[in-house]
C-alpha cells in the first residue's frame, strides 16, 4: 500500500495534526487518486482522517536536519555548477566577430570621428558607413548616436561592456 501523509497543523498541546490518504493508481486514465484510508477499529471499519503525532526526539530532528544540510548544499552547489557552466557558455558565444571595415569604422567611431570624415576615409557614401554601423548593432555592440545641435551631424558612442571583438 502507497500513502500520502499532509501534515495540517498542530494543536494545542504541541501534537501535529496529520492526514493520512491512500495512493490509488488508475491505469484508464494513467493517473494517482488520493483516497481516504480505512481503518479497523472496535466500531467496525471506519475512515482515518486525522492522525495526531507527537514531535520526534531530539536524535532524529538532529539527524534529519544534517541530512537535510548536507542535501541543500550539494543541491546548491550542483546548481551553482550548472549555472557558472551556463554563463561560461554564454560568455563564449559573446565573443564578437566582426570584418575588416566593420572593426575599421568601430575604431574611428571610438576616435570620434563623423560619419562623413569616416567615409571620406573610407572612399565611400555616408549611407555605407550608417549600413555597416547597423550591422556592428546587430552583432550585439552597442553604439549611441548624437546629433550636433548646429551641424545636423551624428558623432557616436560606443559602449562594449564585457564583450570581446
Amino acid at each position: 500500500m502507497n500513502c500520502h501523509f499532509r501534515a495540517e497543523g498542530w494543536t494545542s498541546n504541541n501534537l501535529t495534526k496529520v492526514r493520512p490518504l491512500v495512493l490509488e493508481w488508475n491505469d484508464d486514465l494513467n493517473k494517482f487518486y488520493r483516497k481516504r484510508l480505512l481503518v479497523k477499529s472496535e466500531n467496525g471499519i471506519e475512515f482515518c482522517n486525522q492522525m495526531r503525532l507527537p514531535k520526534p526526539p531530539p536524535k532524529i530532528v538532529y539527524a534529519y536536519e544534517k541530512r537535510k544540510k548536507e542535501f541543500t548544499t550539494n543541491l546548491y552547489d550542483d546548481i551553482v555548477d550548472k549555472i557558472d557552466k551556463k554563463e561560461k557558455k554564454e560568455r563564449d558565444k559573446s565573443t564578437i566577430e566582426l570584418t575588416y571595415t566593420q572593426e575599421k569604422v568601430l575604431q574611428q567611431l571610438k576616435e570620434g570621428l563623423s560619419v562623413k570624415k569616416i567615409a571620406e576615409e573610407q572612399g565611400c557614401i555616408i549611407g555605407n558607413i550608417n549600413q555597416i554601423i547597423r550591422s556592428i548593432r546587430k552583432k550585439g555592440i552597442k553604439i549611441q548616436s548624437i546629433q550636433q545641435k548646429k551641424t545636423k551631424n551624428y558623432s557616436y558612442i560606443v559602449d562594449n561592456k564585457g564583450l570581446v571583438y
